[in-house]
């Protein structure tokens, strides 16, 4: 599989899975355009996606790489350097600002604070917030359907 590109096969199970309920479906389809088409880099949101991903071990996600990021210019070798964003320079403020904000979202997000959404507001505008955060909770559930279904296996 070349991974600059979306899995084939998770995109056709998770279709298929979808399919069970298409006015869900489509409407999943529809929000997910509507947060890649928003102001927040389309680079950031992949980083950020990939970095929940690895959170919530749903390979089938990791699988999966966003055309808009590779456009964009995101290469494999800058994925690679994920789990080193807290220092690496490669990653900007707001790449920074975002994965972090990823990490709390996931592991406890009721210690978000009121700070933490202030430093996102500063670095995407509250229009950007508002597309990110939904982003988080498209990609999270996104995520545990796909463990729950055994998506990247085939065995759901």
């Amino acid at each position: 599989m070349d991974p600059q590109v979306p899995s084939d096969g998770v995109a056709r199970r998770r279709a298929a899975v979808l399919g069970a309920r298409p006015e869900l479906a489509a409407a999943h389809e529809h929000l997910m355009s509507t947060i890649w088409a928003g102001r927040v880099s389309p680079v950031t949101l992949e980083l950020c996606r990939l970095r929940m991903a690895t959170l919530l071990a749903s390979e089938a996600a990791l699988s999966e790489r966003s055309p808009a990021a590779v456009e964009a210019g995101l290469t494999e070798e800058r994925i690679a350097l994920l789990p080193r964003w807290p220092t690496d320079p490669s990653f900007s403020a707001e790449e920074r600002t975002c994965i972090g904000f990823v990490e709390q979202f996931v592991i406890d997000h009721n210690q978000i604070s009121d700070d933490d959404v202030y430093a996102l507001t500063e670095l995407l505008t509250a229009e950007g917030v508002v597309t990110f955060t939904t982003a988080l909770i498209t990609w999270d559930n996104q995520h545990r359907l796909d463990n729950a279904l055994h998506v990247a296996d085939a065995r759901g």
